[in-house]
């Protein structure tokens, strides 16, 4: 019987942590600053003052190695903190 417990305690031990640790990269961290130089760095990675919305977020998905979700949370957060402008389905540098 003890054997059972023991292997039973470990094993709902790993599974708690597993889906902490699931929960807990499941959102994506970022900072003004960090953000800012990332989106200065896709633009000049792209050379162009203007990038349509889906290569936008597309890179911005390649540089902090995230889902789709997340990038255009990242977006909108842009968006918000004033970094870049949408208008007409471009972006430009704000």
């Amino acid at each position: 019987m003890e054997t059972t417990n023991v292997v039973i305690i470990v094993a709902v031990t790993i599974l708690i942590l597993a889906v902490f640790n699931y929960l807990h990269k499941k959102h994506v961290r970022f900072n003004k600053d960090d953000l800012t130089i990332k989106i200065k760095a896709i633009f000049e990675e792209h050379k162009a003052e203007t990038l349509p919305k889906q290569d936008f977020v597309f890179a911005l998905k390649e540089k902090y190695d995230c889902s789709r979700k997340e990038a255009l949370y990242l977006f909108g957060k842009a968006c918000e903190l004033h970094i870049v402008k949408y208008e007409d389905k471009q972006v430009t540098i704000g």
